[in-house]
């Protein structure tokens, strides 16, 4: 899909934008998505980023310069993601928040398929990366965050002993600026990370699932 200008005051661009509105829209971006020197307003629904390493063209989720994102209103809600909206990488490529760039997002419903996740590392990536969250600009997350790994190769043996870090391990690096950041929802990480003078709230969801499992027991 290919963003479209939104005028000011519509459809969730503000009346007075630090950066000209365009609306995107939910599918597949084979190429992964750059937001920059925009503000980037988003209908509900699944953003699909199918990136593949080697191609120079492509990316995972980044913004940067001055960029905004934000929800928008007034459209029907999503059958994947009711009335937020759901960030899925499926590719070799990291998410990036940089260069003051500022994130008011609100992501999946609860009562949708996805129970409240924002932003999704495809957990069968093999690949080890460094999410990061690295801005100066205002962080408002209402979703849950998950960078982790079901697979991943051990370390190599080095002088007969294995590493200790395995390979593969999604990390998330949180660093922001003087207004600090407000996350709600969760993480869900292989490894965390925690930078600069900047606060990091954390809430839970606001609502609790029971799941229930089945395991044999010797």
């Amino acid at each position: 899909p290919v963003p479209q200008p939104l005028p000011n005051g519509q459809s969730g661009c503000p009346a007075s934008p630090p950066k000209p509105c365009k609306l995107y829209s939910p599918g597949t971006y084979a190429g992964g998505l750059l937001i920059r020197e925009e503000t980037a307003v988003f209908k509900p629904g699944l953003y699909y980023l199918a990136n593949r390493e080697g191609n120079e063209k492509t990316r995972g989720f980044e913004v940067q310069r001055q960029a905004t994102l934000l929800n928008a209103v007034g459209f029907p809600s999503s059958p994947d993601t009711g009335e937020g909206v759901l960030i899925y990488n499926n590719g070799e490529y990291d998410f990036r928040f940089l260069e003051d760039s500022s994130i008011n997002l609100r992501g999946s419903s609860l009562s949708s398929p996805y129970k409240g996740i924002l932003f999704f590392q495809d957990r069968t990536t093999m690949k080890e990366m460094e999410h990061k969250i690295e801005t100066s600009g205002t962080v408002e997350v209402e979703g849950a965050i998950y960078m982790n790994n079901t697979l991943f190769t051990k370390g190599k043996k080095k002088g007969g002993k294995k590493e200790s870090k395995p390979k593969g391990t999604q990390t998330l690096k949180l660093k922001g600026g003087k207004t600090g950041m407000t996350l709600r929802g969760g993480l869900v990480v292989g490894a965390l990370k925690v930078e600069g003078g900047a606060t990091v709230r954390v809430y839970p969801p606001d609502a609790l699932y029971l799941v229930r499992q089945v395991a044999l027991v010797r």
